[in-house]
């Protein structure tokens, strides 16, 4: 009789193991997948982005690294509104970790948009702020130069002075301001 347990323990304890492992490996397969559909949708933005923008092009050459959102949904209705897209931190062209970037806002608004963005960390202060969170929050201090397609030649002047230069592009749909005070940014685990 205890010859039988032992024999049924260790089958269960292989069928478990078993279906513990293929779980993993669908887990791993999924995270895979969602990491390169991210890389190569931010591949195709930023080299739009730096085929059609002089100062990005300039500024990407002595950014550290890159923080690449090729796609931000943007809604609000009824004095509520949020904003949610993922993105990939890249150093020297390399992908290093994934992110979620999520914002939550109330006051007058209505609508619908996406766009994309790029976050150069132009010091290694900004960069090693950034990378010590899990849970990064952009606020007014922030050391931030927002700029969009119709930014000026004047903008160089200050972009060179931030910390971090964050593009806007590809926006479609009604936007009512060009902020990102209020952005959290999180590392997703895939």
């Amino acid at each position: 009789m205890l010859h039988q347990n032992r024999r049924k323990f260790l089958k269960f304890g292989i069928v478990a193991s078993f279906a513990l492992y293929a779980g993993a490996q669908g887990v791993a397969a999924e995270n895979l997948a969602e990491r390169a559909e991210i890389d190569m949708a931010s591949d195709k933005v930023l080299q739009a982005l730096l085929d059609s923008n002089t100062e990005a092009k300039t500024l990407s050459s002595t950014a550290l690294a890159m923080l690449i959102f090729p796609k931000v949904t943007e809604t609000g209705l009824a004095g509520i509104g949020g904003k949610r897209g993922k993105g990939v931190l890249r150093e020297d062209g390399k992908s290093i970790a994934y992110y979620r970037t999520t914002s939550l806002s109330f006051g007058a608004q209505m609508g619908f948009e996406t766009h994309g963005y790029v976050a150069m960390f132009m010091t290694q202060a900004a960069l090693e702020d950034f990378t010590a969170k899990d849970d990064y929050e952009v606020t007014a201090q922030s050391e931030i130069t927002v700029m969009d397609e119709s930014s000026s030649a004047q903008t160089n002047i200050t972009a060179s002075n931030s910390s971090i230069v964050v593009f806007v592009f590809d926006e479609k749909g009604a936007r009512l301001d060009l902020t990102v005070d209020g952005t959290k940014i999180n590392r997703m685990d895939i």
